[in-house]
């Protein structure tokens, strides 16, 4: 295999990897430019409809095409990057009284990456005489070279991952005196359909020697070595969200200013249409105390796995021991309802030049979806794991029908919270004649 990949050569001819000849090792310096593209599209659109009622339209768009020719520190083998990005937005202002106005608005958004599979020409496990971990998978692996500090065969792809974000919501507000009363709602429907097809495989050796000696002592480790179809890891993520608050806006004085106000949160938890989140909980391992000895496919080696409701619709009944969970994800307890998030703040004019701003709330978020999910390690998968010349199955994933599952692994400690909250406290001080001076001098 050492002297195919060292037989490599370009669209121009010269070798993929250069030779040094028999005057041993020597520096060979690269200069290829790396390509940057960004297109945008942005639209503005007010409509008034009738003295009481306007619709507003905007909308951007943005499309990024990247080269990087040396993503591995040799020429050949480029990344080829696609970005894109859309949002838009339709919203419908109605005067509904002198002292009432009512917005609704929807929104959407769509973040796209999309990577090739980056490989030296002609570089193909049939070519290389490499058998690949999943039948059907046609680029190499990777290698990196920890002392050389450079890769082979590129790494990761391709991949194509698109984030969609829906929102509906509604809001009012109402003057009356010395109050100015706000509340309002939102949905909002996420979507991440993700596939990832870099399951050829990364190895990771110590120096170029020991590509060139080949054997499996020489491999240090291989990392996302895990099978799966050949079209790779397929996820189809979403989740919901709903929030509602209410704020009052008091004029206590000519001087003074009070915020008012509570809002409510329910951050619904990550789940898979197709059954692929897959999870462990602590309790289940701790009702085993004694696990077993060696590598089993059922029973108490296998207890601490769970599985989505919807797992069974797709690969049918799990192995002895694992359990299938009464809801569409994996988790041991519902997203809480009890996410109310109180807040106050205030504006103070000190003098005709001081305006002092200040507030405090407690706010909440949901924890990113990249701390919870992994691709790559698999539990209730078929996987391996390659280690100093033994490839080893992963003693808790050895099941059966497993080829086409998801190499997915969530955190337990994170997943069970889906919500995490913050009190912030802020204070601001505004000089207003250094604003008027800025306006002037826009």
């Amino acid at each position: 295999m050492a002297l195919k990949i060292l037989n490599l050569k370009l669209a121009n001819g010269s070798y993929y990897i250069p030779g040094s000849g028999t005057t041993g090792y020597r520096q060979v310096s690269f200069s290829e430019p790396s390509i940057f593209n960004e297109d945008q599209v942005m639209v503005n659109s007010d409509y008034l409809i009738n003295s009481k009622q306007t619709l507003t339209a905007r909308y951007f768009y943005s499309r990024d095409t990247q080269i990087q020719t040396l993503g591995g520190l040799l020429p050949g083998s480029p990344s080829i990057l696609y970005y894109s990005n859309t949002n838009a937005v339709l919203k419908l202002t109605s005067l509904l009284t002198n002292n009432v106005i009512n917005e609704v608005h929807g929104s959407f958004q769509r973040n796209l990456s999309v990577q090739n599979a980056a490989a030296p020409p002609g570089a193909t496990n049939e070519s290389l005489g490499i058998t690949p971990m999943t039948p059907g998978v046609h680029p190499p692996p990777g290698i990196i070279l920890i002392a050389g500090g450079y890769n082979l065969m590129g790494i990761f792809g391709p991949s194509f991952s698109p984030t969609n974000q829906a929102q509906v919501a509604d809001q009012i507000s109402w003057t009356h005196g010395k109050h100015t009363i706000r509340a309002g709602f939102e949905f909002e429907d996420i979507r991440w359909p993700i596939t990832w097809s870099g399951v050829r495989g990364l190895l990771l050796m110590g120096t170029f020697n020991d590509l060139l000696v080949g054997g499996p002592n020489n491999i240090l480790t291989c990392l996302y070595c895990s099978r799966s179809a050949p079209e790779g890891i397929i996820h189809g993520y979403y989740t919901h969200s709903l929030s509602s608050f209410v704020q009052d806006d008091y004029k206590v004085s000519s001087r003074l200013t009070l915020n008012l106000g509570v809002r409510w949160e329910y951050d619904g938890p990550l789940a898979d249409k197709s059954g692929n989140l897959t999870q462990t909980w602590v309790s289940r391992i701790q009702a085993v105390p004694l696990p077993p000895s060696g590598p089993t496919t059922s029973g108490p080696g296998v207890s601490q796995w769970v599985v989505p409701n919807n797992f069974v619709s797709h690969y049918g009944q799990p192995p002895d021991g694992v359990l299938i969970n009464d809801s569409s994800n994996p988790q041991r307890k519902h997203a809480p309802w009890s996410n109310f998030g109180p807040r106050i703040g205030f504006a103070y004019q000190l003098s005709t030049h001081l305006v002092v701003r200040g507030g405090a709330g407690i706010f909440y978020d949901r924890v990113g979806a990249d701390r919870i999910i992994m691709t790559g390690w698999a539990p209730i998968a078929s996987s391996t794991l390659w280690s100093k010349g033994t490839l080893t199955p992963r003693p808790s994933t050895l099941i059966h029908r497993t080829t086409k599952l998801s190499r997915t692994r969530s955190l337990p400690l994170r997943f069970s919270v889906p919500s995490r909250r913050a009190t912030p406290i802020s204070l601001h001080l505004a000089w207003r004649t250094i604003c008027k001076r800025v306006a002037l001098l826009i």
